[in-house]
């Protein structure tokens, strides 16, 4: 597959931007008393930081967890090809450095 560069019929090189894209985020769930309550995904440690202050605020003392997952998506224009990986987190530090990376 042709990502990054080409050459043509006079030997110059031609420079091509990528195709394929790539994205990173965090998927965040809470769940209580085992039913599934809210969900989202962030793709920056500060928009996560600020999402997790009212619900850390308002959640019951039990009976409640929140799971991070990483989220990694890559796919060809149109949709095509596209593949996303998913990773179960430990906790809100391990959530942090992965969107900081």
């Amino acid at each position: 597959m042709l990502r990054h560069k080409s050459v043509n019929s006079s030997s110059h090189v031609i420079s091509l931007p990528p195709l394929r894209r790539q994205r990173r985020a965090v998927l965040v769930r809470v769940i209580t008393w085992g039913h599934e309550v809210d969900a989202f995904e962030v793709s920056a440690p500060q928009t996560l930081r600020a999402a997790l202050r009212p619900i850390y605020s308002h959640l019951p003392a039990q009976g409640t967890t929140v799971e991070f997952r990483a989220v990694e998506e890559d796919w060809l224009p149109l949709g095509i090809d596209r593949a996303r990986h998913e990773a179960k987190l430990r906790g809100l530090d391990d959530a942090l450095g992965f969107l900081a990376a």
